[in-house]
């Protein structure tokens, strides 16, 4: 084999930092800089305008090449990897439990499959290359920058830094250590391959920064990635790279943990901060306890997750599966809207293929390094091989941290991750192979034309995304609008922007939620009670077809069953009162809201429909007996997020009337005694129904004291008693 020369440029694959083919790679660097600083993408506004400008540079960069006509848009088995990805959440929304964010899920994996097929379309010389991770570089230190001027108050940017700890503008401690973390590794990299020494001197004090907001961050699961990716890092370069690497991490460190526990806290003008000492020595100790609340809560996601993925075993849930299931699953109740560890994320997602398409995109790294790893004494720059190292050593230790955090939940992180990975992929592509071997070589063969139906379903999709991004980032900015021009009291400006966002966004079923919401609210202002109202109907409209789009999601299920009840709509209420239960069942307060809607509708039938009282009566019963059945089932060995699930004073209360009403008078007034709650006791309402138990169970004297003592000038509560024990009992008990 003939020895390779060094970081030739690859003629067929013209892209450079010369002034010729700047402009090309100016639009992949923007697309690579900015995403950390805008909250890591990961609310909606700015991840769908994100979609638009991908689409837009890729189907640029895709014209170019199809008009050089030079080379297939996929060239590999990693490009086929990261598209089978893609094409796994694509067929996750088959049985997506929740559609719309089924579809965001994809929308999300495509673009970034779309910014790993542009970088490794860049990423085809060292130059290049470096420029690339100079850029992620960068824009890591921009993070550090922010997040620390965030904490000494020179620098305005809210939740980056919470009065302890450095969030900077990821807004979450763990993945802003984690992300740190590994930039540091490939600041180390950028220094010991630079030979200017004031360009190294900045590279080290950039990391140095980056080291200190890792310290103050403080997430032992992130110190232990960067040390396992740095191990393997330092001992893999070569060796005349290794001593030097060290000494370099070290003296960084060593500096940022002088900083942050002398200079940083001087300068923060706030209480006085945990001492950085004291922070390691606290997170470290918890690395040995398995017993702490962290583990133990991230064991209980990982079984609940496992059992999903056992009930949706092939294509998984679709994207949003997990938050839509979780509480179904949990026997005890806590709060998460992540699994906090990306692969058993992946599977709830889409199942066994999306799982196996995952692990074939790190066996596949794994296979390019190993190659590269080969290529070692066959005149491989030594440098280039060092900023390679580095890049899959930080690839390395975001996944493995991704194992017991939700990183890659956040599209930066993910972005990121896909660049080292479009970085490696590029570089083995265009450097590491030559082109007889490209010939040969197994992993590049395919029939063209399956290459040419790969290439027009990603162009489509392309296309897809960009129009569906343009919509949806639009209908974002109608529905904002609309809250802030109904809150403004500009109510005409509000309906056409909510028909806007519901237009432009019509599977979002928080939009007509909010819709309807607002409907639901002017009605109640201009013609309450009034059910032919077009208000009224629109309300209900919008309602009904928000229930349809997003029956499995929780939040919205309470917002619906909020504005329901403001239209005092009875079977509505109903119903997603039963759904928001079955949602999650382990939230006291909605059996107490459900219970109430059956005494309300038992008033309502009470003489006008005593057999519909009846019904409603049972169903009450029916659902104490559901809650008593749901507490048995609660795991006392574990924590508990909210207030606890048990027969509360509100739900006894309510309890005894629905009895009263079905004339057991004694367990009626065993309720009733067994309140202790005094602001309820005392209320008007619940003595008049407790006088009322009392008079029928033949306490009429204990009745009578209850109504001289307390209420006998009250003409309401007089008027509530004489109509309660003029009451027969319902039939059907």
């Amino acid at each position: 084999m003939n020895p390779r020369p060094k970081s030739k440029p690859n003629a067929n694959l013209p892209i450079g930092l010369d002034l010729k083919n700047f402009l090309w790679f100016l639009p992949v660097a923007v697309l690579l800089f900015y995403p950390p600083f805008f909250r890591g993408l990961f609310f909606s506004k700015e991840i769908l305008l994100t979609h638009v400008l991908t689409s837009v540079i890729f189907l640029i960069f895709f014209l170019r090449k199809w008009s050089n006509k030079n080379t297939p848009l996929i060239t590999g088995a990693m490009d086929l990897a990261v598209l089978t990805l893609v094409g796994a959440y694509l067929l996750s929304t088959i049985g997506a439990v929740n559609l719309r964010e089924a579809l965001a899920g994809f929308y999300k994996m495509f673009n970034y499959f779309m910014i790993y097929w542009l970088v490794r379309e860049v990423a085809v010389n060292f130059r290049t290359y470096k420029s690339l991770l100079i850029v992620l570089f960068a824009s890591s230190v921009g993070v550090a920058v922010i997040g620390i001027g965030a904490a000494i108050g020179v620098i305005d940017y809210p939740g980056a830094f919470n009065g302890s700890s450095i969030m900077s503008t990821l807004q979450y401690v763990n993945a802003t250590c984690i992300y740190v973390a590994i930039m540091s590794i490939i600041g180390v990299a950028l220094a010991v391959t630079e030979k200017r020494i004031p360009v190294k001197v900045l590279y080290l004090a950039s990391t140095v920064l980056l080291l200190v907001v890792m310290l103050s961050a403080a997430s032992k699961g992130a110190w232990v990635a960067l040390l396992a990716a740095l191990f393997i890092f330092i001992v893999i370069i070569p060796g005349s790279f290794r001593l030097q690497s060290a000494a370099l991490f070290l003296s960084s460190l060593i500096l940022a943990w002088v900083s942050s526990s002398k200079l940083l806290p001087l300068l923060i003008n706030k209480d006085p901060l945990p001492s950085t000492k004291e922070t390691v020595i606290s997170e470290l100790s918890g690395l040995t306890d398995i017993g702490t609340n962290s583990f133990v809560a991230r064991w209980d996601f990982y079984i609940d997750a496992l059992k999903i993925m056992g009930d949706y075993p092939l294509f998984g849930a679709g994207a949003g599966g997990w938050n839509s299931l979780y509480h179904q699953y949990q026997n005890h109740l806590y709060w998460t809207t992540e699994v906090h560890n990306h692969f058993l994320q992946v599977g709830v997602e889409t199942g066994l293929v999306g799982f196996l398409a995952w692990i074939a995109v790190f066996l596949l790294l794994g296979y390019y390094l190993w190659h590269i790893l080969k290529r070692r004494n066959d005149s491989l720059d030594p440098d280039y091989e060092v900023l390679i190292w580095g890049t899959a050593c930080a690839a390395f230790g975001l996944v493995l941290h991704s194992a017991i955090d939700f990183d890659l939940s956040i599209p930066s992180m993910q972005i990121l991750l896909f660049t080292f990975i479009g970085l490696i992929s590029g570089s083995y592509h265009a450097d590491f192979i030559g082109p007889q071997e490209r010939e040969s070589h197994k992993m590049f063969r395919m029939r063209p034309s399956f290459n040419r139906l790969l290439t027009g379903l990603v162009i489509a999709f392309a296309v897809l995304l960009l129009s569906a991004g343009s919509c949806f980032a639009l209908g974002a900015f109608h529905a904002d609008k609309a809250e802030k021009t109904a809150q403004a009291g500009q109510y005409s400006q509000a309906l056409n922007h909510y028909e806007k966002a519901t237009r432009l966004d019509p599977l979002n079923g928080k939009y007509y939620t909010d819709f309807a919401r607002f409907c639901a609210v002017m009605w109640l202002k201009v013609e309450p009670g009034n059910v032919n109202s077009p208000l009224y109907k629109q309300a209900i409209n919008e309602a009904h077809l928000a229930e349809s789009l997003a029956w499995n999601d929780y939040k919205t299920m309470v917002s619906l069953d909020d504005t329901y009840h403001l239209l005092a709509g009875e079977e509505e209420m109903i119903r997603v009162g039963k759904r928001v239960i079955e949602l999650n069942p382990w939230v006291v307060s909605a059996y107490d809201r459900l219970l109430g809607t059956y005494v309300w509708s038992i008033n309502r039938w009470l003489v006008e429909n005593p057999s519909q009282a009846s019904d409603r009566a049972a169903a009450a019963l029916s659902l104490a007996k559901q809650l008593s059945q749901q507490i048995t089932k609660v795991n006392e060995q574990r924590g508990w997020s909210g207030p606890k699930l048990e027969f509360t004073d509100s739900i006894k209360a309510k309890q005894a009337q629905v009895y009263f009403y079905q004339g057991d008078y004694d367990q009626a007034t065993y309720l009733f005694v067994s309140v202790k709650d005094e602001t309820l006791v005392k209320n008007e309402q619940f003595q008049a129904f407790y006088a009322a138990v009392l008079y029928k169970a033949g306490r009429q004297e204990a009745a009578r004291t209850i109504l001289e003592q307390d209420h006998a000038e009250q003409a309401d509560f007089t008027t509530l008693y004489q109509y309660l024990i003029s009451l027969s009992p319902l039939e059907g008990r």
